[in-house]
């Protein structure tokens, strides 16, 4: 009726046995990416709901691009290790998958395929930058940002002729311009939280952006073009780029990267709310 008194210790060591931890080659350890490789893609769906029904390509795009982003990260960490093999597997697998909702995707769609014209510099300096071990420069990330930001319209325009046709007013340019712009400021803020820390030049290349940011987005609102309420989220992006390294020296103790993170989350919900009404005029 009951087991061994042996087992017991066997059956303890099994259920007190540590998880095996799931390697950056197979999630990405920048958690911070996450709203990156969404946020554009949903902001392209608000846009293109506003213009009518959801075309098709979609909903395989989406797959096709965070899996498109595994490959990519499993790739750069293969690179950056001079060719270990344990990023071997992930990278077949993801690019396997990535081919498999890539092909229905330009099957749906096959015009989409001319943005390889964009995509593959942009990823392409990454990749570069990886293979001389500086995948975490402005260079390597800023280039990736430009990347994940262009998925928006990707999404709301459809083909990069068409793309290209639009005036610089027109809220798919708009909505691109300003995923860039909170991206982009983020990128150099974060770098004052934690790779940078301390860094007074780091934290004066990111104010000013932040400043550059909002004075064009201001400057279009009196235009006409652009609502306020995105002025508005840039001012509180730049108070946030200038507060926090100077609240963090005040308090004494660091911010954690999860609290970073936490921070950017919210203003990227926000920006979500804020920015489909915003580039309407």
């Amino acid at each position: 009726m009951f087991p061994p008194a042996s087992a017991a210790p066997a059956a303890q060591a099994v259920q007190t046995r540590p998880r095996r931890k799931v390697g950056a080659e197979w999630v990405p350890a920048a958690h911070g990416a996450w709203a990156m490789l969404l946020l554009p893609y949903l902001v392209g769906i608000m846009l293109r709901l506003a213009e009518g029904p959801l075309p098709a390509y979609i909903w395989p795009l989406l797959p096709t691009w965070l899996l498109g982003y595994f490959a990519y990260n499993a790739l750069t960490l293969w690179l950056k290790s001079g060719g270990k093999p344990r990023y071997l597997r992930p990278l077949a697998v993801y690019t396997g998958a990535a081919a498999v909702f890539g092909g229905l995707t330009l099957w749906l769609r096959p015009e989409l395929l001319n943005w390889a014209l964009v995509f593959t510099p942009l990823l392409g300096v990454g990749l570069w930058r990886a293979s001389q071990r500086d995948d975490a420069s402005l260079l390597a990330r800023g280039s990736a940002v430009a990347a994940a930001c262009l998925v928006s319209a990707v999404v709301a325009a459809g083909s990069l002729e068409q793309t290209l046709t639009l005036g610089l007013t027109h809220p798919v340019i708009l909505a691109t311009l300003a995923l860039w712009g909170y991206f982009g400021g983020t990128l150099l803020y974060v770098k004052t939280m934690i790779r940078e820390r301390g860094s007074a030049r780091y934290q004066a290349w990111s104010l000013g952006f932040h400043l550059l940011v909002l004075a064009a987005a201001s400057w279009t609102a009196t235009q006409g073009t652009l609502g306020w309420n995105l002025p508005v989220f840039f001012g509180l992006a730049a108070f946030r780029a200038a507060l926090m390294p100077q609240l963090e020296r005040l308090r004494g103790k660091r911010t954690t990267p999860r609290q970073v993170g936490l921070l950017e989350f919210a203003l990227s919900v926000l920006l979500l709310w804020v920015l489909p009404g915003a580039t309407a005029g």
